[in-house]
């Protein structure tokens, strides 16, 4: 992939932009953090817009909760230099992620991959350090859609940004014959 589809991809700030509902991709809705939109969300996830493997990344269900992360939430951006709604995004929880995300990976605009990771019972994040496991699909039992929808994904993040996908990984949360965008990775994962 260019280098700026890596750039851009490094930090998810993308996923606030509103470029994906004007193409008809509605991606999780994702905000800068503030206590006061956490508090309208709740339950909600925090977590940096820069991260990997889910690391500082919470759901929070309760004002409490809010309050006993509140200094992580105030002092983990200051380490970084920066504010904490440049650090922290909010996203609403899904509880459809206890049914699985499902990764499509993509080459050249043909799935090479696609499996469905599934947190344990326990959490909420489905990276195998938290426990959560993921198994391979089979293209022909995807649920009907996914993959043009995931095609559909990968043009609009070239579009947006201006430059091919060579390598990309769609990571949807399918749920009630709609199918949502959870985060799309191009060679970021």
């Amino acid at each position: 992939n260019d280098p700026n589809i890596l750039l851009s991809n490094y930090d998810k700030h993308y996923l606030t932009q509103g470029e994906w509902e004007k193409a008809g991709v509605q991606p999780v809705p994702s905000f800068p953090f503030s206590k006061e939109e956490a508090k309208r969300l709740l339950p909600c996830v925090v977590k940096p817009f820069v991260s990997n493997g889910s690391v500082d990344t919470f759901l929070i269900k309760s004002e409490e909760q809010l309050s006993s992360l509140s200094d992580l939430l105030d002092k983990k951006p200051i380490e970084q230099n920066k504010s904490p709604e440049d650090y922290w995004m909010l996203q609403p929880f899904a509880p459809q992620i206890a049914e699985g995300e499902i990764s499509l990976m993509f080459c050249a605009g043909d799935l090479v991959h696609a499996v469905i990771k599934k947190p344990h019972p326990s959490d909420f994040r489905v990276q195998e350090e938290f426990q959560g496991c993921s198994d391979p699909i089979d293209p022909e039992t995807m649920q009907p859609g996914l993959l043009d929808f995931g095609r559909k994904v990968l043009k609009v993040y070239e579009q947006i940004f201006g430059h091919p996908v060579a390598y990309g990984r769609v990571d949807l949360i399918p749920h009630q014959e709609a199918l949502s965008r959870a985060e799309e990775g191009s060679g970021v994962s």
